[in-house]
């Protein structure tokens, strides 16, 4: 409190506010008393020249004079006073303090003008006669009616005085001990009022340090603890709203790190002001931590550098492709450059991984062209045998009949290729939505082997059934895994050549159910291995056209046995033939 500069200004302007008061109230009364006691003196005085005047009055007749001389100097004497007896013409009569005869003529004086005018006068001066400085009283004494002479009575300033400086001294003791209280009553006033003003201002400060939760404690029942409590209410307000911002600043910072875009917000000066974990992974940004750091030093793009000068120097927003190149395969990344609102070059930059649309784009173009392909060959064909055929070779019985067989041959190519098509895009459209089911495998199993006995029988091949039960029950659809086992098999027939064999076999292991496909065929390169099970991907595309072969087969498959929650793979060996294993969840 001491050490406050407002406690010591506060206290100075009181104490010098009662300085001020005690001083002018101490000159005014001093006055006051001086004039009261000036005023008592000269009423004394009059007084006791009403009681000199009957003596006066004998004097001035002549009577005793001697007599009347001694006994008016023993009153004079005792009253502490000077007597003078004046004649009317100003001459002095008779005086207690001198001898008569050397004394001027005192018609002159102020008080005997005043006695002369009005029967009365007063005066202060300094006596000529005996040096002194006197307070004059003086009255007229009048015989039947005329002016018989003065009677004049003197009293010593210095009596007075005595009494002024008595007069001063008290009050000065008292005004003295006025300014001593009015000082202790200000340090009180003055504490009362900085002490809280001084918790104010720690409130204030450790508010703008960022601690909400201090407190004014002493709170005065004035405009003074108003403002005490409002400022408390202010930190509790200020408390809740930081909270609340915070929570919300946390859940959305929660939000933007578990985006899969990439979010990157640079100052105008391209300092990292926040960035989320899928930006660093997109950007190859290793360092954890990276806010405030140059973006150049984190990651050299200077793509992305030129999105943000395209965004600072047009309307605030721009867009461009950005590839990122990766040992896996490169990424493709979509970047949006936005401005912050309020004029400022600060900017956000959103990544969006865009490389499964651009490979879903390739693939889709590549179907497109391979379908385009895949029906172009058959239709040329048959519209060359068509044209041959009206332009005489009808009537060539020699043939007539082998161009319509090969007519009937692309027609068949033509509709099963549609029809892979029609299936391919059924599958694809009920992918996760087949209505799965505990399925035996051995009905499944006898019927399709079955159906496929003749092929096999006609191409001089071997069909065996490996291993243990048949009665291994999966959970998935009977339509699709007749139509895996129906796909597996014949691609085995296709491309096995005679004599060969075939094995199939259904067995379970760890909880799941394994459908085995094996031949002794022509086997698939290592390189073709990963492709095989994409749209119109053959490994010997000549073959594969010759045996009708739609190159959908095994992307059949591959969808198929995704859609009931299982996987696929291959084993092969060029010229020593491919094994096929579906793996599905036991029921």
């Amino acid at each position: 409190m001491f050490r406050s500069r407002f406690f010591w200004k506060l206290w100075a302007t009181y104490a010098t506010l009662a300085l001020v008061t005690t001083a002018c109230t101490g000159l005014l009364l001093e006055r006051r008393m001086e004039h009261a006691l000036t005023a008592q003196v000269e009423t004394s005085l009059e007084e006791k020249t009403r009681l000199f005047t009957p003596y006066a009055r004998q004097v001035f007749r002549g009577e005793a004079p001697s007599a009347l001389s001694q006994e008016m100097i023993g009153l004079a004497r005792d009253s502490e006073v000077r007597i003078t007896l004046i004649l009317p013409d100003g001459r002095v009569l008779a005086d207690s303090d001198h001898d008569p005869a050397t004394m001027e003529n005192h018609l002159a004086r102020d008080e005997v003008q005043q006695a002369l005018e009005r029967e009365s006068g007063h005066g202060q001066r300094t006596s000529k006669t005996i040096g002194q400085s006197l307070l004059y009283v003086a009255r007229a004494v009048r015989e039947q009616g005329r002016l018989a002479g003065f009677v004049r009575l003197a009293v010593p300033l210095r009596t007075v005085e005595a009494r002024r400086a008595e007069l001063r001294a008290t009050i000065a003791f008292g005004g003295l001990a006025g300014i001593l209280a009015a000082l202790a009553l200000g340090v009180i006033v003055a504490r009362r009022i900085t002490v809280p003003l001084a918790q104010m201002t720690q409130v204030a400060a450790d508010m703008r340090e960022g601690h909400y939760a201090s407190r004014v404690h002493t709170v005065p029942r004035d405009e003074m603890g108003e403002l005490g409590e409002t400022l408390n209410r202010l930190g509790a307000k200020i408390t809740d709203q930081i909270a609340t911002i915070s929570r919300e600043q946390a859940q959305l910072r929660s939000m933007i790190a578990g985006m899969v875009e990439g979010v990157i917000a640079v100052d105008q000066d391209d300092r990292v002001l926040f960035c989320n974990r899928a930006a660093c992974q997109y950007l190859g940004i290793r360092e954890t931590d990276v806010v405030g750091r140059p973006l150049r030093e984190l990651a050299e793009r200077p793509e992305l550098f030129a999105l943000l000068e395209q965004a600072r120097a047009g309307q605030g927003a721009a867009e461009q492709e950005i590839s990122v190149e990766r040992p896996n395969g490169d990424l493709v990344l979509e970047a949006h450059a936005t401005l912050f609102e309020g004029g400022t070059r600060s900017a956000v930059v959103v990544l969006e991984d865009i490389t499964s649309l651009k490979r879903l784009e390739r693939i889709r173009r590549d179907f497109v062209a391979n379908v385009s392909h895949e029906i172009k060959t058959p239709l040329t064909s048959i519209k060359g045998y068509v044209e041959t055929l009206l332009t005489g070779a009808l009537y060539d019985e020699q043939n007539n009949l082998r161009f319509l067989h090969k007519i009937d041959d692309h027609v068949g190519r033509l509709s099963a290729l549609v029809q892979d098509l029609l299936s391919l895009a059924r599958i694809e459209s009920q992918e996760g939505s087949l209505p799965l089911a505990p399925v035996d495998w051995a009905p499944i199993l006898e019927s399709v082997l079955r159906r496929h006995e003749a092929n096999v029988q006609q191409r001089g091949l071997q069909c065996l059934r490996d291993g243990g039960p048949y009665g291994v029950t999966v959970y998935g659809d009977p339509e699709a895994m007749t139509q895996v086992l129906d796909n597996l098999l014949d691609n085995a027939i296709k491309y096995t050549p005679a004599p060969g064999t075939i094995s199939v076999n259904v067995r379970g292991h760890n909880g799941v159910v394994l459908l085995e496909v094996a031949d002794t065929g022509i086997g698939i390169p290592e390189k073709d291995r990963e492709r095989i099970f994409g749209r119109f991907y053959r490994v010997d595309k000549a073959r594969s056209r010759e045996m009708g072969g739609t190159g959908l087969g095994l992307s059949i498959v591959k969808h198929l046995v995704q859609a009931m929650h299982g996987e696929v793979s291959v084993e092969s060996e060029v010229g020593k033939g491919s094994r096929f294993v579906v793996q599905l969840p036991a029921a």
